[in-house]
């Protein structure tokens, strides 16, 4: 159902009031309130806003920057915008990965950035979010990946959707920040790949899936996407719940949901070991590959992991 013009009145009034934000101009609250009620009034995976009258509660906090030292080998920032991680919460880093969790509240701003690495990012939560200061090369990757007519607007705003996977090639490329204009808190999976590119590798390109967009975790391991760098599977197990039998590659792990495990297989060409562990949510780990490996949820609350395997 399509909102009235009266809901959009007192929507934009809302998003007005956002006045006191700090550090934000006129022009960029119009850019916000414009994207959001475009966006608000189309019908395609479109999210009803139960609470818009509580948008006057919450500001744009402004600009929140980290201290980071700008890889001068990249190309430089613009005037007076700085240069943070690719996210926020590092959980592990070794030789191959680095596993990091975005976590950006409602109203908040998230700093550009530097894509050394191919990355899988799997949003765990949805956001409509505004891009700022995008340079003309990132305006044209943008509205390319992004669905004319259904999620974009001229400001550069979009729907996060949750279960969403990309997979991106890590060229070193400057990625604008953006604004999260949600209500909710936007979350996601982010996992570098450090292990270099074989020969055979280095024409993998831009790859996304949506589909299992806006439906629940389906039980055991699904595969969500892969190309010739990853593979991804996303596990969700009930309580008593275990996965079957596969062959598994070398593999960063986001853990969502946590809960006692085990994990049984057999690892390069060794006999089978069996291992019983605490997984917290929000936490990252290192498989190593397996020749054969069985998941199962020990726990009295469901478990559910992010999988990339990395070839």
């Amino acid at each position: 159902m399509a909102r009235s013009t009266q809901d959009e009145g007192a929507f934009a009034k809302s998003i007005r009031s956002l006045g006191s934000a700090h550090r934000l101009a006129e022009g960029y609250r119009r850019d916000i309130a414009r994207v959001m009620i475009s966006s608000l009034s189309r019908s395609a995976r479109r999210r009803e806003w139960s609470d818009a009258d509580r948008l006057s509660e919450w500001c744009l906090l402004g600009f929140h920057w980290e201290d980071t030292e700008v890889n001068t080998r990249q190309t430089p920032a613009p005037d007076g915008v700085k240069i943070g991680p690719v996210a926020h919460h590092l959980l592990l880093e070794n030789e191959d990965v680095k596993i990091w969790q975005v976590d950006t509240p409602p109203g908040e701003t998230f700093w550009h950035h530097y894509h050394d690495h191919d990355y899988v990012l799997f949003h765990t939560s949805e956001m409509f979010g505004v891009v700022y200061h995008a340079d003309e090369e990132h305006d044209r990757i943008w509205r390319a990946r992004l669905e004319a007519g259904d999620t974009l607007d001229e400001s550069l705003g979009g729907w996060c959707y949750e279960h969403s996977v990309n997979y991106i090639p890590g060229t070193g490329f400057l990625s604008p920040g953006y604004a999260n204009v949600s209500p909710t808190r936007f979350t996601a999976a982010l996992i570098e790949i450090k292990r270099p590119r074989r020969p055979d590798q280095e024409g993998v390109g831009f790859s996304r899936s949506d589909a299992l967009v806006g439906l629940p975790p389906r039980p055991g391991s699904t595969m969500l996407l892969e190309n010739d760098r990853v593979r991804v599977f996303e596990t969700a197990l009930a309580p008593g719940e275990k996965t079957d039998a596969r062959r598994c590659l070398a593999a960063a792990i986001y853990v969502i949901e946590g809960s006692r495990v085990r994990v049984r297989g057999r690892f390069s060409g060794e006999s089978e070991s069996v291992a019983e562990v605490d997984r917290a949510g929000v936490s990252g780990h290192w498989d190593s590959a397996a020749e054969e490996l069985i998941l199962e949820n020990l726990g009295d609350r469901p478990y559910r992991e992010l999988s990339v395997e990395v070839k």
